[in-house]
């Protein structure tokens, strides 16, 4: 009887010593894993930041003689004074950055007020202005000085290439002479102001 037992009980401790290493290599196995495999990830910036800037090389300016009123010689078109100034903006920063730009005009509140003359408010005394830049749909049309104030080009771009990109903005004042008397408008006075970029966003 103690044999049988003996030979029972070594069975069992084989069996469990079976089941033990079995048990262990099965964890082993399970637990046994690779990674060698890489996801790179790069990030790079640009080492200088956009510059944007605006300059003038030439302002309007205009002078109208007593000679360049004279009533007879006025009509319908008739032109007493015209000129033209210029408005640069440069950009210089990565190719392909885009910056929008507003360009406003601030009238000199210590110099006259315009008061068009009475019948011919959008013939006397207008600015007008467009850009250089091809495809550019942005531009001021023949305005009363009156009303030019505020931003007078909205939503303008440029856009940086290989180089600095510049474009020329230029503004052209025009004084008519039409043959009535424009005398209270026009007469004994001087009006100033200026153009000049504003709210840019790159």
């Amino acid at each position: 009887m103690e044999k049988k037992n003996y030979i029972l009980l070594t069975i069992i401790a084989i069996a469990v010593l079976l089941v033990s290493v079995i048990g262990a290599t099965f964890a082993y196995f399970a637990s046994t894993t690779t990674i060698t495999a890489t996801s790179a990830l790069e990030a790079a910036t640009s080492a200088s930041a956009a510059v944007f800037s605006s300059s003038s090389t030439n302002g309007i300016s205009l002078t109208v003689t007593t000679a360049d009123m004279q009533q007879a010689a006025g009509g319908s078109g008739v032109v007493a004074a015209t000129d033209e100034g210029d408005l640069t903006v440069t950009l210089t920063a990565d190719e392909g950055t885009v910056c929008t730009y507003n360009i406003s005009y601030t009238h000199d509140s210590s110099e006259s007020a315009y008061t068009p003359t009475v019948g011919y408010e959008n013939q006397e005394f207008l600015v007008s202005g467009s850009s250089n830049k091809v495809g550019e749909t942005k531009s001021l049309s023949a305005t009363r000085y009156d009303q030019l104030t505020g931003n007078v080009i909205t939503g303008a771009t440029i856009t940086a290439g290989t180089s600095t990109t510049t474009v020329t903005w230029t503004f052209t004042a025009t004084i008519y002479n039409l043959g009535v008397n424009q005398f209270a408008a026009l007469g004994n006075k001087t009006f100033k102001g200026s153009f000049k970029v504003s709210t840019v966003k790159c």
